[in-house]
């Protein structure tokens, strides 16, 4: 049931008035029965493999929440401090680590298993074929709607509470209505279940400034995906399907347009997912902060996907970066090499183990391994070398809190992205190769003006429309980088002109939104993930 659907809107305008009417205890029951429709709608079996994640994450946390509690009032009853105390946390960790072991194993095989089965099946045919052998088909899996987004969201939950920063979650029915929230099980975010099951648990009802503000933002996130991000699809889709074709600059052009259309794409669903949840009172973590406001590559990663590099962040890096073997490694460099060897050595690996997992998480393929390898690499050597760096521009006298500069350091790390898209974009490392090539073959900057652009399923009124569209999406953010808050200051704008907007808005959408009874819109790109 895709978000920019008609089928979507009209479920979504029916569970808010069942919420909205329905007493306050009724709440939670709407939103369950919803994320069950929602989640019934792409097939029955798949809702079986979220129910089974979510009966398991619940055992596994209460039996882990139940030995904590013991373990504390045992501590508190008898007194105990020192040797004691440390004895009995000891135990504590030691009937609680099969268990966690066991259920993360559990968690991520099922993940593993539906996403990576195919893909380590065609690997071995490709072996095999060298030899002769005879191929293995490929195998028809079932994989649930957003399970690498529950997946990650319930190792996070199980590993919180077995560190004992957050507390386990007693009403399954909470826990439950937190792991199966439709609006996040298409593209996320990766949420934090303590902080969602808080909110569950004080569902609110219809607020009118609340209502708005919510429409707003999805209206928003409608105007990115139909307006620019499918617009830019014909485009990029006509380019990259037909690789063989075209030459020169057009490719430079594809892959900066893809850069721009995936970022329409991803931010404006989620644009549309927090509306949705505020207008059931939830909040929902950020996903996105302006991140072609980046200087650099790590800051572009730590403003773009922000739940996804958070994750990565607080369950890979740092139990990396502080386990004993690391440090050891950390020390032998610093003894051998110095301090500045030893620091750089403690975040290298995690940094290494972070960027291949990021790369697998986004896609099967060898060319995923190497993007992340790519990005892993960039922000590795500027870790590295950025005492040297800071050296190089002292040198040279570049002023580097000069507007220049930064503008310069924001093209640089646009351009880096769509390095990153050269991978990906084209399906595959032969037809990346075969990309670079026909772009290296010919140079034909006439192209720009010589209305080459009008030839690829845009004519000349949507790509004016696009470029627009385009200009209006940097202005926002230019706004929004300034600390300028649009939504609040519209909403203190009287009442004819805050409708005003509205309905601008809508037909904005309505008229230059790409559907109609010859166009198949595109899903959202991070749809199957």
């Amino acid at each position: 049931m895709p978000f920019h659907s008609f089928t979507f809107l009209f479920f979504l305008g029916a569970v808010l008035i069942v919420y909205y009417v329905l007493p306050g205890v009724c709440r939670r029951w709407v939103l369950l029965g919803a994320n069950l429709l929602f989640y019934l709608y792409v097939g029955w079996e798949k809702l079986i493999f979220l129910v089974v994640t979510s009966i398991l994450v619940y055992g596994c946390s209460v039996f882990i929440g139940k030995q904590y509690e013991r373990m504390q009032h045992q501590i508190d009853v008898q007194g105990l401090k020192g040797k004691g105390k440390m004895m009995l946390q000891a135990n504590y960790k030691k009937k609680c680590k099969g268990p966690l072991i066991v259920s993360i194993v559990l968690i991520i095989g099922v993940l593993a298993y539906c996403k990576y089965t195919n893909m380590l099946i065609d690997l071995w045919n490709q072996m095999r074929g060298l030899v002769g052998n005879k191929r293995i088909d490929t195998l028809k899996l079932i994989v649930p709607l957003g399970i690498s987004y529950y997946t990650f969201s319930s190792v996070g939950y199980l590993l919180d509470i077995y560190w004992r920063k957050k507390k386990y979650e007693k009403n399954f029915l909470n826990l439950f209505v937190s792991m199966s929230f439709f609006p996040q099980m298409v593209q996320g975010p990766i949420a934090r279940y303590p902080k969602l099951i808080e909110q569950v648990k004080e569902l609110k009802g219809f607020d009118y400034q609340r209502f708005c503000m919510a429409l707003q933002l999805m209206l928003w996130g409608y105007f990115k995906k139909l307006v620019i991000a499918d617009r830019i699809s014909v485009f990029v889709n006509q380019v990259f399907g037909n690789i063989g074709y075209y030459r020169g600059l057009i490719f430079v052009l594809a892959l900066m347009a893809s850069a721009v259309q995936l970022y329409a794409d991803f931010s404006g669903c989620m644009d549309i997912v927090e509306g949705v949840a505020e207008l059931f009172g939830i909040k929902l973590d950020k996903n996105f902060d302006l991140p072609f406001s980046s200087q650099s590559t790590a800051e572009f990663w730590r403003r773009w996907h922000v739940t996804l590099g958070a994750w990565f962040k607080d369950y890979v890096f740092f139990p990396m970066s502080t386990a004993s073997w690391n440090i050891k490694i950390s020390r032998f460099f610093k003894q051998k090499f110095g301090t500045r060897a030893g620091k750089t050595v403690t975040s290298i690996v995690p940094l290494i183990v972070v960027w291949l997992l990021t790369g697998i998480w986004h896609g099967t393929g060898l060319n995923y391994v190497l993007w992340g390898c790519y990005y892993g690499g960039i922000i590795i050597i500027s870790s590295i070398f950025h005492p040297e760096f800071k050296k190089l521009t002292t040198l040279l006298r570049i002023n580097t809190d000069t507007a220049g500069w930064k503008y310069f350091c924001r093209i640089r790390t646009f351009l880096i992205f769509c390095g990153g898209r050269l991978l990906t974009v084209p399906g595959s490392l032969i037809n990346t190769k075969l990309v670079i090539k026909n772009t290296l073959a010919v140079w034909n900057p006439w192209v720009l003006v010589d209305g080459t652009l009008f030839g690829f399923g845009l004519n000349a009124p949507n790509v004016w429309v696009l470029l627009l569209a385009i200009v209006l999406l940097g202005f926002v953010g230019h706004l929004h980088a300034k600390g300028v808050k649009i939504r609040e200051w519209i909403d203190t704008q009287h009442i004819v002109v805050r409708w005003l907007i509205y309905f601008t808005a809508i037909f904005a959408v309505l008229i230059f939104g790409m559907y109609g009874a010859n166009y198949h819109g595109s899903e959202f790109i991070y749809a199957g993930y």
